[in-house]
């Protein structure tokens, strides 16, 4: 099994181990394409093979994103795209993917998240708050992103010593 903090060593994990998983050849990696970077470029006779890796799951946006860049991507060839994770996420309805889009799922390797890691989130907050919010903020030379993170943990502190 193994195992990862980052999507990068996934994707290194991958092309180290690219005939395990994969039965096309490997072309390149981190292509630009308009809107955005193709992980793995992979090719056949026939076939160009446009892979997308994701660290945890495979979503909905994950399909999206893949179709976004067979419609950009142009060829003579068959596109392919092929999206890899060690997990699929529960709102895939896998019986509405493109035919031109592949799910793989890869069983020997689990994401670990690091504990010091970050994680995006969105919120709404009323505007009095968000404003009160970003006047903390810039007093104290910070994105309103970290002043949130500062409440938040000073007030995990406070509960924990109630």
């Amino acid at each position: 099994m193994f195992k990862f903090t980052m999507e990068n060593q996934l994707k290194q994990f991958i092309i180290d181990n690219f005939n395990t998983y994969f039965d096309f050849g490997l072309i390149t990696t981190e292509y630009s394409v308009r809107g955005g970077r193709i992980d793995i470029l992979g090719e056949d006779d026939e076939t160009i093979y446009i892979i997308e890796i994701k660290r945890d799951f495979v979503t909905s946006d994950t399909i999206v994103q893949l179709q976004r860049y067979l419609d950009t991507y142009k060829s003579d060839k068959k596109l392919i795209g092929i999206a890899v994770a060690p997990k699929i996420d529960n709102s895939v309805d896998l019986t509405n993917v493109p035919e031109n889009i592949w799910v793989n799922i890869l069983p020997d390797v689990e994401y670990v998240p690091n504990p010091d890691s970050k994680v995006k989130v969105s919120v709404t907050l009323d505007l009095d708050v968000a404003a009160y919010i970003s006047e903390l903020a810039e007093k104290d030379d910070r994105s309103v992103s970290s002043m949130i993170n500062v409440i938040l943990r000073n007030h995990m502190k406070d509960s924990k010593e109630d």
